[in-house]
């Protein structure tokens, strides 16, 4: 019989389904990619598809070689990985200079390395009371990160470990604020080009990750760092996992609300990659406007914005949503049109330009088409015309003065909705998450 679940855990695993998923096939994903060989066959890991050997030119020039340790670390990580944390480095090698946020995953921490003075960011993951083991979704993050090695995804340093069992931290680079926190501060939306450098290098995350079989489920702007000099850094993986061909069922309690799919909401458990190229098309639109796109109070409130902005979906247009359970159980407004061109293709009230051009507004129907086999992939969405016509992209920089004003508001509340919580089986009201 399966075990309990615990709350750190997805609501659609027993524990040996995660010890399955997330411990030996990554470990050894990781290992291949050390050691450049792809020729050892692991029946339990899933085939990477059939273009993941070759990656374009647009995505090759940003994948370095893993470097040695991390390949050390995600061999310790498989099964157990309490009693090979003997082996990593102690946290006191770091001083913790301030607290920059914390959810239901962890403390983060801005920290100076004290042998080279080199800041850090040090995730320190919660273990609550009385709970045993190792929290499965931190392994999963752990595992995961350490499997993947791209410049616009967050980097993981090393591990390291304190004097009890729950002082176990993640080593990551330090960037000066996060994406949200930076629009914040920003009296004008970014100009067309600083645009499309932002969206290609989340696009760019987003095509390695979904090569390798990974699907992120929170990605927002608040989960996508910034630095001084332009560079966009995908962080927080605490609900990635891997997921296969077939699909399997998975919880629907991930993504961030005013982030979250359609087939999500309307309660399927099929999904795939395609729920993060949802999520990255409200990262465009929030990112031409500086407002969020969808900002509903509740599920059946996105729902409906969703369908106001969109039109209401039918089987004509997405095969199979009369039959997705919560359209079943509902009944749901009717909207005939689709309102993207008048929200984001009309001359401003000053007279500029339009937000998006006739190919940028393409993209962005595309990133959020309802039927997730036809919704552009990654790949694809950085291959688009949008990206090739004038302007050219230009990575969009901080001022000194602006990175200050920025890095002081990351971290803090934000008026947008926390990131779905990992059920208690039991019953008992989860801990929500703040970031």
């Amino acid at each position: 019989m399966a075990g309990k679940r615990s709350r750190w855990e997805d609501s659609d695993e027993s524990d040996a389904d995660a010890r399955q998923s997330v411990g030996t096939p990554i470990a050894r994903r990781a290992r291949d990619v050390a050691s450049n060989s792809n020729k050892q066959a692991d029946g339990a890991a899933r085939a990477p598809p059939e273009h993941a050997g070759a990656l374009p030119a647009e995505l090759g020039a940003h994948v370095r070689p893993p470097p040695p340790r991390k390949a050390h670390l995600a061999a310790s990580f498989t099964g157990k990985p309490l009693p090979v944390l003997a082996g990593c480095r102690s946290v006191d090698c770091y001083e913790r200079l301030r607290k920059i946020d914390e959810g239901t995953y962890g403390i983060v921490w801005k920290a100076r390395e004290r042998a080279t003075g080199e800041v850090v960011a040090l995730k320190q993951i919660k273990v609550l009371r009385g709970q045993e083991g190792f929290p499965i979704t931190s392994l999963r993050e752990i595992n995961i990160l350490l499997a993947l090695d791209h410049e616009n995804i967050i980097n993981v340093r090393e591990v390291v470990t304190g004097g009890g069992a729950d002082q176990i931290f993640m080593v990551m680079d330090c960037m000066e604020t996060d994406l949200k926190a930076f629009m914040a501060k920003l009296k004008d939306p970014p100009a067309p080009s600083e645009v499309k450098s932002l969206m290609q290098q989340l696009l760019s995350a987003t095509a390695y990750m979904h090569d390798r079989w990974v699907v992120h489920r929170d990605l927002k702007t608040s989960n996508l760092l910034f630095s001084m000099s332009g560079a966009l850094t995908v962080c927080d993986f605490g609900m990635a996992r891997h997921y296969s061909d077939p699909i399997k069922k998975m919880s629907t309690q991930v993504v961030t609300l005013w982030y979250r799919a359609p087939e999500i909401l309307l309660g399927s458990q099929l999904y795939t990659q395609a729920v993060d190229m949802w999520s990255v098309g409200c990262i465009f639109a929030e990112i031409i406007s500086l407002k969020p796109l969808l900002p509903g109070q509740g599920d059946i409130d996105q729902i409906e914005r969703t369908f106001k902005l969109l039109g209401t979906p039918n089987d004509t247009i997405w095969p199979g949503y009369s039959q997705l359970p919560n359209v079943q159980k509902g009944r749901w407004r009717t909207y005939p049109y689709n309102r993207l061109r008048d929200t984001f293709c009309k001359p401003s009230f000053a007279g500029g330009p339009a937000p998006l051009t006739d190919r940028g507004l393409e993209l962005l129907n595309a990133m959020l088409t309802y039927d997730p086999e036809r919704r552009i992939s990654a790949r694809d969405a950085l291959a688009h015309a949008y990206f090739r016509e004038e302007p050219p992209p230009k990575p969009m920089k901080l001022g000194p003065m602006l990175a200050a004003a920025a890095e002081r508001g990351a971290g803090a509340h934000r008026a947008e909705p926390d990131s779905p919580p990992i059920a208690r089986a039991n019953g008992a009201s989860p801990e929500t998450r703040r970031s």
